[in-house]
Formats: structure tokens, sequence, C-alpha cells
């Protein structure tokens, strides 16, 4: 288990055996980049990447904290290269979502032609 590059870092990797741990640096890098896009305007506590490799490919599973909540993201590959892009790409899709739905802010209640 090995902790993110950066200090302060909420990443945390783990599950990478001796042939695999040459991806450690791309994997930090890829989510490094998505905390510092989304990580002022989402609370990110901690993620999580665990790595394991099967016989015919690798599953990658993430496990985000965020202030709104978990997210969970799980793919299988047979590339490990393929797995984190696929991983990271998804997480950036829900975080920009997320990050959407912050700066929609919700309507008073009572302010509607009811009355």
């Amino acid at each position: 288990i090995k902790e993110g590059t950066k200090e302060n870092s909420p990443i945390t990797i783990s599950g990478l055996d001796q042939d695999s741990s040459s991806q450690y640096e791309h994997i930090s890098e890829k989510f490094d980049h998505l905390i510092e896009k989304f990580g002022k305007s989402i609370a990110i506590t901690s993620l999580n990447v665990h790595v394991k490799e099967g016989k015919s490919a690798f599953t990658i599973n993430v496990n985000l904290e965020t202030d709104s909540g978990k997210i969970t993201i799980k793919h299988d590959r047979q590339s490990l290269t393929e797995a984190i892009d696929e991983v990271a790409k998804e997480l950036d899709t829900i975080l920009r979502k997320k990050k959407e739905m912050k700066k929609v802010k919700p309507r008073a209640v009572g302010s509607g032609g009811d009355e």
C-alpha cells in the first residue's frame, strides 16, 4: 500500500504486485489530476484505488469519499493501463456532474405561485 505522491494527498493505492508496480506513477498522476481539478469545488476526503490481477484481466476498484457521499467504480480490462484510464475517465464524468449540480442553486421553498 502506498500513499499519494503529493503531501496531504488523500490517495491510497493498493494491490500492485512487482510486475505492475511500474503503473504506480500512472495511477497517481491520473487521480492527483482529478483531485486538483475538482478539489476546490468538491471536498474529497479520501480516494482508495485497489488493483487486482486476475488470470486474464485487471480489476480496478476505486472508492472516493466526498463531503456529499461515497462514489464507487469498478472496471475490468485486459490491460492495467486501459482499466486505470477508463476508471479515471468515468470518475471525471461523475465529479463534473456533481460540480455542476452544486452550481445550480436550490429554489427557495414557498416562492412558488401556490399561495
